[in-house]
Order: structure tokens, then C-alpha cells, then sequence
């Protein structure tokens, strides 16, 4: 049966779902990307930071919503919506990271106070459900950039409006709120906050996946996304009318099946992956369990903030793992996410013996339902083709030909906004020809979620662009070419057991005049638990070279080599390429930079005219630009 009551649960669930997320997309990235290069804070102590916010803090919090779930609902709730507030001003700067970590913090807390005290467990996690759900369309349909980092007007009155609508929703939550140390809705439901967490933040939230699956436009991929968080909405208010053995069964099938085919992004599979483990989540969310064993609130309580704590950790081990040297392949984890709604469906079956049968289904509400998912749909894919727009670089005017490598730093600038289109301006008015970015995230949730490229590529204007997987699939390094791509290849690195797959691109271009250029971009391993590999990184890179210049095919090597001149790392293309820096060039950190970490390394038929390197505080890495020219044969 269907909870009949007005959805207050439902409302402020989803409510304070989208502000919690909107906050975590600011703290995380400030906390683990931007802190340890800009300040002393180290990677570990980051780590641990926020360790305590996402994992320990709802553990701490659990006794507590099981007393008085309703005042903890609505003090964490308002103070959520306060510092979801305090990010509408500016999201960069030290305020933003304390404002977010107290919103996430907050957030958190609230959601497991609406656990432990919702008297109908079922709205409770539907609302969650539909939070995640439009928390992602809004980042769909600001161009990936959501409310929080989109700098329009429109995303300013999106956020107020959300807030004020909070601010109601908080309080009709509490109405449905209650305290009972027995006869209230079973625990162990909750556990599908750690597929639905853990899944939603990888897998079916990230358009960039499916762009890198399936090489589609932008408004393709919005249309893909938005069906994605339309059908696992649709599935949620749907499932009541199946029997619950069915949903069950369902959805954990899709989940698992869903969660295999979408973890390589590629084709097909990459594309209807992450709508079916939606789907699969939608469904448990959506499924009644009326019949299981009662518990009280301090259970309920307990077991949501457990369920989010693993959630929470297991996406930290996932991204975080292979730095840190921890065996283990990162797939995995995400699969055993998916594994734990099993044993979900198997609780649904054990209770389902009392409910043999289903509801009927309401043919108008279903209907409503579904032309209204379709109308979303529509409005998504419309606004975001609309508005994806090419900006058109300045005309090279010159015969020489300027090339840059650019390490973005997943979009982040040293003063924490996220703007890879204050990034590619940076590079826009020095008339770029050819550009090798490293450091390109496309959808990582450790890092918001975002898909920086298409950003990045239109502000720039530079009509042929590659991206190349290299940490994972989702990110890795990209060209970006106003010329022709003749050839174009992806050669893997060495880099010892897990993972990361260490790549570079290499290219043949075809220049105005008709000849060709050779263009091969990485980023060599620079981190404690990686840099042994450095060296056999940069001979590999030097054989694709030595094979471009027994074509006689001029080369220019780009990317970050993260490794000082007179290294035996450079000293690997000492025959093959010439250092286009000027000696003393520093790129690293920005803006006071102390190290050199980007090169531009030429084959011995070029030359540098010029070099340029921007101040920006765009990343945490400067830009390079150089102008070449061809060595005459008396040069």
C-alpha cells in the first residue's frame, strides 16, 4: 500500500538532499584538491578532515536523532540551509570551505534524524531519491556546472527559490517526524543509502560518463541524464504497484547488471548502464516493506548513519586507494556497493510473505507522472542544446604556430572556484593552435561531478579535440587542435598493478600548408606512491617520439613531466628533443610559482619564438604558451 498522507517527508528529504550535495561539491575538491597545493595542509591531514565530516560526524550523530530525531531534523536542516546560502555569495575562498563543511555536515545529520524518526519509512526515501535526482538535472541543465558554480543570474534565483521552498519543507518534514523505541518502520531499508549514495555519485549522476561513452553533442548527453534521473524517479513512485518481491528482485538485477555495463564507459553499454542501476535504485527506494520487524528510532538512526558512513568511505578508498598505495582495484568497490542491494531485496522477499499482492495501479497519478518525466526530459535536452554555444578563437595571423600545455587541476583554480572557462580564457588571447591539457575531469564525484572539457573546449573555440583516459575513465588528458587530426593514437604506460591506466596521445595534425606535425601529450606519474615509474613513463614516451621522427614528422612533446631540468627523466629525450623553455621558467604552484612541472620539449627541424607564461590564479598549475617556427636548412 501507498502512504496516503501529504508528502512532507518526501518534500523536505529531497530538499535537503540537493543542498547537502551542493555543499559536499564545494568541500570535497576544496578539502582534498585545492588545500594541500595552496596551503600547508597536507594530503593526509586533508584526508582525514574529510574523513571526520563524511564518515565519523553521522556515527556521532546517530544517538542523537534517536532521542529527538525532530529537533535534530530541524536545527541540522536550517543550518544546512544557512550555509547553502553563505555559497550563493562567492563558493571560492576560505569562508566557502567552512560554509560547505558545515553544510555537509549538517546535511548529513538531517538526513539521519529524517531516518530515525520518519513514521513512513518509504516517502523518506523516495524524497531522498527525487533530491538526488533533481540536484543532478540542475547540474544537467546549468551545462554540468549546476546552480552552485554557474555565474548567471538565473542560477542565483534557482538557489533562493530552492531555499525558500526548504525552509517550508523543513518544517512539514517535522511534522511526520515522531519518537518510538518500537512499532515504527524496520532498519534495515536503510541500508540502500550505500548503493544509492555511493552509485548515484559515480555512476548514474555523471554525465561526463556517458559523453566519454558515446562521444555524443551536449544536448544528447543531457537528454541521456535526464532520462537516466527521470526513470529512477518514475521507478520509485511506480514500484507499490508491482508486488514487492517483484520490485525487489528488480532492483537489485538492474542495479547489478547496470553498475557492470556502465563502469568501463564505453558505447553502448556506457549509455544504458547507468539508466538501468538507476532504474534499480529507484525501485528498491520506491519498494514497501510494511510487513518486516518494527524497530525503534535509535535502530532506524543508527543504521542510516551507518549505511551513509560506508557509503562515504568506500567512495573516499575508491578515488583515493591508488594514490595511497592500497591494493586493490577500484571497480571493485563500486560493485560491491552494488552487491549490498541483495541482500536488500532478500530482506524485501522475507517480508513480501505477508503481501502476496499489489495495489492497483492509479492510471491518472501514473500517467501525470510520466508525462510530466517526459516534459523534464524535453526542457533539459532543449535549454542545454540551446545554450551550448562555440566561442571562436582569435585568427592566427601569423605563419607561426603556438602550442601550450596545461595542467587544469579538474577545473579548480588555487582561490577554490571551479571555472574551466576562466581557465581556456587564459589561453584565449594568446591565439592558441594546438593545446595538450592534462588533468581533465569529466565526471569524478570526488571532485563535483562535473565535465569540465566541453567548458573548457567552447571557451577556447578549437574545433578538433581527443580526450584520453588516464586515471581512470572518466579522466585523463585531452587535445585540443585547430588543425586537422590526421592520425591520432592512445599508447598505455608503464605503471605497475592497479587501476589507473597511465596513457599518452599521440597525433599527426595537418597544418594549414599541407605539412604535418607531430603532437604527443601526457602527465608522468608525480605521486610518492607512483614516481618510481617516472622513468620508464618517459622512455616509453620517448620510443612514440624516436617512431615519429623516423618518419621525419616534426614533434613537439607536451604535457607535465613533473620533473626538473637535468633529470634523468628529461635526460630520456636528450637525442630526440630540445627544451623550448627558457632556463629559470616556473610553473608550479600558482600564482608564486617555485617548480617547473609543464614542458615543451621540440623535435631539432623547430624552434621557439616566444614564450609566454600567463599569471593566472585559474589552477594551481601556470600555463605555457610558445610560439615555433620551422628551422630553415641553414638554420
Amino acid at each position: 500500500m501507498t502512504d496516503a498522507r501529504p508528502p512532507g517527508a518526501a518534500l523536505g528529504a529531497a530538499l535537503v538532499t540537493v543542498v547537502t550535495i551542493e555543499a559536499l561539491r564545494v568541500f570535497l575538491p576544496a578539502t582534498l584538491v585545492v588545500l594541500p597545493v595552496t596551503t600547508v595542509l597536507s594530503s593526509t591531514t586533508a584526508l582525514l578532515l574529510a574523513a571526520v565530516v563524511l564518515v565519523l560526524l553521522p556515527l556521532l550523530v546517530a544517538p542523537v536523532a534517536g532521542s529527538r530525531p525532530r529537533q535534530l531534523w530541524v536545527g541540522a536542516g536550517g543550518l544546512a540551509a544557512v550555509a547553502r546560502g553563505t555559497l550563493l555569495v562567492d563558493p571560492g575562498g576560505t569562508l566557502a570551505l567552512v560554509a560547505a563543511g558545515v553544510g555537509v555536515a549538517a546535511g548529513l545529520a538531517a538526513l539521519v534524524a529524517l531516518a530515525a524518526g520518519a513514521r513512513a519509512a518509504r516517502p523518506a526515501r523516495v524524497g531522498i531519491l527525487i533530491g538526488l535526482a533533481v540536484e543532478a538535472l540542475l547540474r544537467t541543465l546549468f551545462a554540468t556546472l549546476g546552480p552552485l558554480w554557474s555565474q548567471t543570474p538565473i542560477a542565483a534565483l534557482t538557489t533562493i527559490g530552492l531555499l525558500v521552498v526548504l525552509v517550508a519543507g523543513i518544517g512539514r518534514g517535522a511534522d511526520d517526524l515522531g519518537i518510538g523505541r518500537a512499532g515504527g518502520p524496520a532498519a534495515w531499508p536503510w541500508w540502500w543509502l550505500l548503493p544509492a549514495l555511493a552509485l548515484t555519485g559515480v555512476v548514474t549522476s555523471a554525465p561526463g560518463r556517458i559523453a566519454v561513452a558515446a562521444g555524443w553533442t551536449p544536448g544528447q548527453v543531457a537528454a541521456a541524464a535526464a532520462t537516466t534521473q527521470v526513470l529512477a524517479v518514475l521507478a520509485a513512485l511506480l514500484a507499490p504497484s508491482i508486488t514487492p518481491r517483484s520490485a525487489g528482485i528488480v532492483g537489485a538485477g538492474l542495479t547489478l547488471v547496470g553498475t557492470t555495463a556502465a563502469l568501463p564507459a564505453a558505447g553502448w553499454p556506457g549509455v544504458l548502464g547507468p539508466i538501468a542501476a538507476a532504474i534499480g535504485i529507484g525501485a528498491l527506494a520506491g519498494t514497501e516493506t510494511g510487513a518486516a520487524k518494527p524497530s525503534g528510532t535509535g535502530q532506524r538512526g543508527l543504521v542510516a548513519a551507518a549505511a551513509i558512513a560506508s557509503a562515504h568511505g568506500l567512495l573516499l578508498l575508491y578515488y583515493l586507494g591508488t594514490p595511497l598505495g592500497l591494493p586493490g582495484h577500484d571497480r571493485l568497490l563500486l560493485l560491491l556497493a552494488a552487491g549490498t542491494t541483495v541482500p536488500l531485496a532478500f530482506g524485501v522477499l522475507r517480508a513480501a510473505r505477508l503481501v502476496p499482492t499489489r495495489p492497483r495501479l492509479q492510471t491518472v497519478p501514473a500517467l501525470r507522472s510520466v508525462l510530466l518525466g517526459a516534459a523534464t526530459i524535453g526542457l533539459v535536452t532543449a535549454v542545454v542544446s540551446a545554450t551550448s554555444s562555440t566561442v571562436t578563437p582569435p585568427p592566427n595571423q601569423d605563419a607561426e604556430l603556438t602550442v601550450a600545455p596545461y595542467q587544469l587541476n579538474a577545473g579548480f583554480g588555487t582561490d577554490g572556484r571551479y571555472d574551466p572557462r576562466r581557465q581556456a580564457s587564459v589561453l584565449h588571447d594568446h591565439a592558441v593552435d594546438v593545446v595538450v591539457v592534462t588533468g581533465v575531469d569529466r565526471g569524478w564525484w570526488l571532485t563535483g561531478g562535473q565535465d569540465l572539457l566541453p567548458l573548457f573546449a567552447a571557451e577556447l573555440g578549437l574545433e578538433h579535440v581527443r580526450f584520453v583516459p588516464a586515471a581512470d575513465e572518466v579522466r585523463g588528458h585531452a587535445l585540443l587542435s585547430r588543425f586537422p587530426i590526421a592520425e591520432f593514437g592512445v599508447e598505455s604506460l608503464p605503471g605497475g598493478p592497479g587501476p589507473s591506466t597511465p596513457s599518452l596521445l599521440a597525433a599527426v595534425l595537418e597544418l594549414g600548408d599541407g605539412s604535418p606535425l607531430g603532437v604527443v601529450g601526457t602527465e608522468l606519474a608525480s605521486t610518492p606512491s607512483t614516481q618510481a615509474w617516472q622513468l620508464p613513463q618517459a622512455r616509453a614516451v620517448a620510443g612514440t617520439v624516436a617512431r615519429l621522427r623516423e618518419r621525419t614528422v616534426p614533434t613537439v612533446l607536451l604535457g607535465d613531466l613533473g620533473a626538473p631540468a637535468g633529470s634523468a627523466t628529461l635526460d630520456s629525450f636528450e637525442r630526440l628533443l630540445d627544451p623550448a623553455l627558457p632556463e629559470g621558467a616556473r610553473t608550479f604552484p600558482a600564482p608564486a610559482p617555485v617548480e617547473l612541472r609543464s614542458h615543451v620539449l621540440l623535435s631539432p627541424d623547430l624552434r621557439r619564438s616566444r614564450v609566454a607564461i600567463p599569471s593566472s590564479e585559474a589552477s594551481t598549475h601556470l600555463p605555457v604558451v610558445v610560439t615555433l617556427e620551422r628551422r630553415g636548412t641553414g638554420d
